[in-house]
C-alpha cells in the first residue's frame, strides 16, 4: 500500500486531503497538535501529535516514528500543508521578533525538516506538494510575515527541485479558501488607508462563491495531480491553482 503524509492534517484542506487519499485507497499520516476525530478511526489512518513549529522536538521525533517505528520505506505523497498567517493583519515593522520566527519555522523550516528526514533517510518522495500563496509572489501591504514565509517556501523549494531531480515538486497557491487561516487575514478588518489590498480582498470576500471549501480544493488539486493540468507543472515553479483552473476551463470552452 502506498503511503501518503499530510501536515495540518486535523482542518482545512490538510484534513480535506487526507480524506481523499484514504477514499482512494492510500496510507495516510496526518501530522498535527489536534486530533482529526472522524478519520482516526479509519483502518488506513495513523495520526501523529506532533507541533511542528517546535522544530528540534518535531525532528528527533518524526524521525523515531517514521524510520524507526514504522519503517517507511517510500512516500507517494508528502503533502506540505501546515501554516500559520499571524496574529493578524500588521506591518512587517510591528512584527515582534518572536512571532515572526514561529512564524517562519512551522511554514518554511518545519517543511525543510520532512523532505530531510525522507531525503536523507534514502526514502524516496514521488510527488510532494506544498500549500504556497499567492501572498509569498505578489506583495501586499499587511502581510507581513506570512508573505515571507511563503517567498521564502518558494524559493527553497525551487532549490530542492534543481537539487532532488527525482522527487516531482508541486508548489500550489491553494486560493481562498475558506479555512480558519484565511480568517486571519479577514478580522478585524483592514484600515483600508493603511492595507489598500486587503481590504479590498475582504470585501470579495464577502462575495457569495469567492471562497473555495477545502473540499473543493482538495478534489481540484486530485485532479491536477493525476490529470491532463500535470503537463502544465513545472517541478519546483509556484503555480495559482485559480489561475490553472480558469486557463483549463477556457481552454475546454474554446474547443466546444
Amino acid at each position: 500500500m502506498k503511503n501518503v503524509i499530510v501536515t495540518g492534517a486535523s482542518r482545512g484542506f490538510g484534513h480535506a486531503i487526507a480524506r481523499r487519499m484514504l477514499d482512494k485507497g492510500y496510507r495516510v499520516y496526518g501530522l498535527s497538535r489536534t486530533v482529526p476525530a472522524d478519520l482516526v478511526d479509519e483502518a488506513e489512518f495513523r495520526y501523529v501529535p506532533v507541533d511542528l513549529s517546535q522544530t528540534r522536538m518535531a525532528s528527533a521525533v518524526l524521525s523515531d516514528y517514521f524510520l524507526r517505528e514504522q519503517r517507511v520505506s517510500d512516500v507517494a505523497y508528502l503533502f506540505l500543508n501546515a501554516g500559520m498567517f499571524g496574529d493578524r493583519v500588521m506591518r512587517v515593522s510591528d512584527i515582534a521578533m518572536d512571532e515572526m520566527k514561529q512564524i517562519v519555522d512551522l511554514n518554511v523550516w518545519a517543511n525543510k525538516l520532512l523532505l530531510d528526514l525522507f531525503l536523507r533517510g534514502g526514502v524516496p518522495i514521488a510527488t510532494c506538494v506544498a500549500s504556497a500563496s499567492m501572498a509569498g509572489v505578489r506583495a501586499r501591504a499587511g502581510n507581513g510575515g506570512y508573505a515571507i514565509s511563503k517567498a521564502t517556501l518558494n524559493m527553497m523549494l525551487k532549490l530542492y527541485a534543481l537539487e532532488h531531480p527525482a522527487t516531482f515538486f508541486a508548489v500550489l497557491g491553494l486560493c481562498s479558501l475558506n479555512t480558519r487561516l484565511f480568517d486571519h487575514t479577514l478580522y478585524p478588518p483592514a484600515d483600508p488607508n493603511q492595507f489598500p489590498d486587503i481590504a479590498v480582498l475582504q470585501k470579495r470576500a464577502q462575495l457569495p462563491g469567492y471562497l473555495t471549501t477545502p473540499e473543493q480544493r482538495a478534489q481540484d488539486v486530485d485532479q491536477v495531480l493525476n490529470g491532463p493540468l500535470r503537463e502544465q507543472l513545472v517541478s519546483g515553479e509556484f503555480v495559482d491553482m485559480r489561475s490553472l483552473l480558469a486557463s483549463a476551463a477556457a481552454s475546454v470552452t474554446v474547443a466546444a
